[in-house]
């Protein structure tokens, strides 16, 4: 199931960079925005060295337990197939 999950989050930031545009952004382009710039920050805010793995890392994580906890809203019947 979390191999599915990342699968599916995948998808979702390729479909938005190949329709990302520079005019008005879709719906997908701002959740995929503000949710980099907010890993940056926090990043940011929290470390302050010089370390070029540290932010796809934490976005990496930050993905991986939104996608978790998000999972967990579903009924687990259907899961369980």
């Amino acid at each position: 199931m979390s191999l599915l999950l990342g699968a599916i989050i995948l998808f979702m930031f390729r479909r938005a960079a190949k329709s990302a545009t520079a005019g008005t952004p879709s719906g997908l382009q701002n959740f995929c925005e503000w949710s980099i710039e907010f890993i940056d920050s926090s990043v940011r805010g929290s470390f302050s060295g010089k370390n070029k793995m540290l932010g796809p890392l934490a976005l990496t994580i930050f993905f991986w337990v939104f996608s978790m906890n998000l999972m967990d809203l579903l009924p687990i019947d259907y899961t369980s197939f």
